[in-house]
């Protein structure tokens, strides 16, 4: 996808289902269960107001069934870690490029404090939360495609700020190495935002970025580090 494209009820009885009990029922089971509940549950919002569920939770639950390894967090980013986020971000001309989006938890925070919409760009590489994020925030550029491909996204455009929940510790090595590569090369000398629930040495500092400042968050759960760094 290049960027002239992101220019712009109840559930039926089933008796299997009704006599399992959580002691038995296995972990693939449970997630099919719970997949339906969500799904009656969108699909009774939609009955009620002819739009899609925009509970950011019922949306990350969905997407942690979908693609458990894909999701790379437990629970949607607090207020209080999407404050600290967004604080960081450095906001000129240019654009605020967020990835691993997610429900949009930090494009909230982004947009709360006071950064136009259309100078944000949101990547996400779920085409279901893509989709989430277009109907929460129409005003933002959200653009499904995974984070390995910034070279392609960005070519040629003034980014001020990165700002990334991309679960960059479970990554393999070599995508992590490429996405930062790209990173250095579209925003060099620009501002570098992530948060970890690692509490090690930042792999970002041996990657040759300059770490500015950390700051945990204990309210966020789990308690989690944003680590701002100069590309």
């Amino acid at each position: 996808m290049m960027w002239k494209e992101f220019q712009s009820a109840k559930a039926p009885r089933n008796k299997h289902s009704e006599e399992l009990s959580v002691k038995n029922c296995g972990l693939a089971e449970l997630a099919h269960i719970s997949g339906q509940l969500l799904s009656k549950l969108g699909n009774v919002e939609f009955l009620k107001t002819g739009k899609a569920a925009c509970s950011p939770v019922v949306a990350f639950t969905q997407e942690i069934i979908r693609s458990p390894r894909q999701a790379g967090a437990i629970c949607p980013s607090g207020t209080a870690l999407s404050d600290a986020m967004a604080r960081e971000a450095v906001a000129g001309d240019g654009l605020v490029v967020e990835l691993g989006a997610g429900t949009g938890a930090v494009t909230k925070a982004l947009l709360k404090r006071g950064i136009a919409p259309e100078n944000i760009v949101a990547v996400e590489q779920s085409a279901h939360l893509a989709n989430f994020l277009r109907n929460r925030f129409p005003r933002v550029k959200v653009v499904q495609e995974d984070a390995s491909r910034l070279s392609e996204l960005f070519y040629g455009k003034a980014i001020d700020s990165v700002v990334s929940s991309l679960p960059l510790v479970s990554l393999p090595p070599d995508m992590r190495e490429s996405i930062m590569r790209q990173i250095r090369r579209l925003a060099a000398g620009k501002r570098l935002i992530q948060f970890t629930y690692f509490w090690g040495d930042s792999y970002l500092t041996e990657s040759g970025f300059k770490l500015l400042h950390t700051k945990t968050v204990f309210k966020n759960f789990p308690p989690a580090r944003v680590m701002t760094f100069e590309i």
